[in-house]
């Protein structure tokens, strides 16, 4: 079972493996999906169509899958997936693919600094 700390959110339809830790204030939207291992430290935003790939750890303040930061977004179906043991750490801001591209891949094993913000249309990489 999931060890979900009392304070975090986690709405219903979230897809949690078994082994997940979700800290303390988190938030984690009904779209998410979050795949073995993935632990969430404090105060983390997990939301829209994401999936996050197995081992990978959210630091805190970091905001994944919030729609497109594009002016000419407008509600259209997007989605984020990252990989496998990813490190995001403090303040890294990432959201899936603006209008026409629809979607954004984060590769797998690469950690992202503090405050960083990747931009859909630079992170398309494969996942293996």
């Amino acid at each position: 079972m999931p060890q979900i700390h009392p304070t975090a959110i986690v709405t219903p339809g979230a897809m949690l493996a078994e082994d997940v830790i979700v800290g303390p204030y988190c938030i984690v939207g009904e779209n998410v999906t979050l795949a073995a291992g993935v632990a969430l430290r404090s105060h983390a935003v997990i939301d829209g169509r994401t999936i996050i790939g197995e081992g990978t750890r959210v630091f805190p303040f970091a905001c994944i899958g919030l729609e497109p930061q594009d002016l000419k977004y407008r509600g259209e179906q997007s989605e984020l997936v990252i990989g496998r043991n990813n490190t995001i750490r403090e303040y890294v801001t990432m959201n899936p693919g603006p209008p026409g591209a629809g979607w954004s891949r984060v590769s797998v094993t690469t950690a992202f600094s503090w405050s960083a913000r990747t931009s859909p249309m630079t992170v398309r990489l494969p996942i293996t």
